[in-house]
């Protein structure tokens, strides 16, 4: 039995030195120090009690490179609402997060000038009270986006007319292209209304109700 013991004993410290070593500072004392153990770590890497983990702070611009074959996944995913945003990743290959606009539109009232929003789907001119203008974003860097745009009222409570003007001229037909909205219009409710669509070149209405 004493001998077992011992055994356990010599096998308990050589494990212990084995895993740990006695070194001198410049100042004489002694320590003990883990020869293989992890000392620090950043950049989105955490080191904690010799155990290394992923997560943490980035330092620095950081590239993860993936290949056809060797591909980058993430499993276990939680289900997302439509208020979420969405991961898009630009030119340069950076990742960054942006409005999930695929079923939620942006609608907005106005009364003055305005200078079309990226985030703007559907602008509404109400209670008009003179001529305004709405200036369009480039269509050399919009192609595709869709603008509907509805004047509530072509006359004022005076009952002078009233005018939507765009900063740029929009393509009706291929023998019609204006700076105003100028299509659609219904004698009923009084009201005008157009959907334009950028094709890279122009601002074109696709439909007018």
């Amino acid at each position: 039995m004493k001998k077992i013991v011992c055994f356990l004993l010599l096998f308990q410290g050589g494990m212990m030195m084995a895993q740990t070593e006695t070194v001198a500072t410049i100042n004489g004392k002694k320590i003990q120090v883990v020869p293989n153990g992890v000392g620090t770590a950043d950049n989105g890497i955490t080191a904690a009690n010799n155990n290394v983990q992923l997560g943490g702070l980035l330092v620095k611009p950081t590239t993860l490179i993936t290949t056809s074959t060797e591909t980058l996944s993430l499993l276990g995913l939680q289900d997302g609402v439509a208020a979420d945003k969405i991961l898009v990743v630009d030119a340069g290959g950076v990742i960054k997060s942006v409005a999930n606009t695929s079923n939620i539109k942006e609608i907005k009232k106005i009364a003055a000038d305005y200078t079309v929003a990226d985030t703007d789907f559907t602008l509404l001119a109400s209670q008009l009270t003179g001529d305004i203008t709405i200036t369009l974003p480039a269509a050399s860097t919009n192609k595709g986006r869709m603008l509907v745009i509805n004047q509530l009222n072509v006359a004022n409570d005076s009952g002078a007319e009233v005018t939507v003007k765009f900063n740029t001229d929009v393509v009706y037909t291929d023998k019609l292209s204006a700076k105003e909205l100028t299509a659609g219009f219904n004698s009923v409710s009084g009201t005008l209304k157009v959907i334009l669509q950028s094709d890279g070149t122009n601002w074109n209405v696709v439909s007018s109700l």
